[in-house]
């Protein structure tokens, strides 16, 4: 490993004090409250008038990257954010069920997700525990993000579900990453939920049999959104109802 006080992608120039693990625009979105005990974060409705004014946090710092490394990901990170969030944007689209999105950089969104992956991977904060990447995939993302590669569409592929309430999409909403294993596969898939989307991301550098674009980004810019009720969700329809149970019961007392 490469010494903590340099760069943990070039691995050359000084590391900056404050590199978000996860981009900063999806904190911004959540809305989230940050445990003191850093366990974890209080799932928060965004727009719930009682939590906005303590919850409007940055997100997760430590030092990561270095002011060029950091450059890099913010020029994908401002695409990505437009993307997803502007007006009508695709978060925000109004849909009737699953929809194809056309017109995407499959390079800044593929890089985008694979830095994500990449960053989780080699925080030492108890919050990304879960995503536990390996030598191997730790250098294989280091490369191809040095190189700017997004690989083919099935390397590091990351499935994307917009979660809803009432037929309508919901932003604020976070939980940590965590490891499932993908159907008959067996291939590992790292699950984490931040500003209305569930992203479900591989951990693989080989094809996967029966899954292919447009269910994750391809060459021609083409993107699944799956619609996704809460409540077909187990885990994550969960942890909303204790969410609810717990701020029901703080408002009586």
């Amino acid at each position: 490993m490469a010494n903590s006080a340099f760069c943990r992608l070039c691995q050359k120039a000084p590391a900056i004090k404050k590199s978000h693990v996860l981009s900063r625009f999806l904190w911004k979105q959540s809305g989230l409250a940050h445990r003191k005990d850093n366990k974890g974060y209080d799932l928060v409705i965004k727009d719930d008038p009682r939590l906005i004014k303590r919850n409007q946090r940055a997100g997760i710092t430590e030092a990561l990257f270095c002011p060029d490394c950091e450059d890099k990901r913010n020029k994908l990170e401002t695409y990505m954010s437009g993307v997803l969030y502007e007006y009508e944007a695709i978060i925000r689209r109004t849909s009737s069920g699953h929809q194809l999105i056309d017109g995407l950089c499959y390079q800044r969104v593929k890089l985008f997700t694979m830095f994500n992956l990449f960053a989780m991977g080699i925080s030492s904060y108890p919050y990304y525990s879960a995503v536990n990447l390996g030598d191997h995939h730790t250098d294989c993302l280091r490369s191809m993000l040095l190189a700017s590669d997004p690989g083919e569409p099935w390397q590091y592929s990351s499935i994307w579900l917009r979660l809803k309430i009432g037929g309508q999409p919901i932003e604020g909403i976070s939980l940590a990453p965590h490891r499932i294993r993908w159907g008959e596969t067996g291939q590992h898939v790292y699950r984490t939920i931040f500003a209305g989307v569930c992203w479900m991301t591989f951990c693989s550098s080989h094809r996967h049999p029966w899954l292919s674009e447009p269910a994750f980004i391809g060459k021609a810019g083409q993107l699944a959104l799956f619609d996704t009720p809460t409540n077909e969700l187990p885990f994550l329809a969960g942890r909303i109802n204790e969410w609810i149970t717990a701020n029901r019961h703080a408002q009586h007392h």
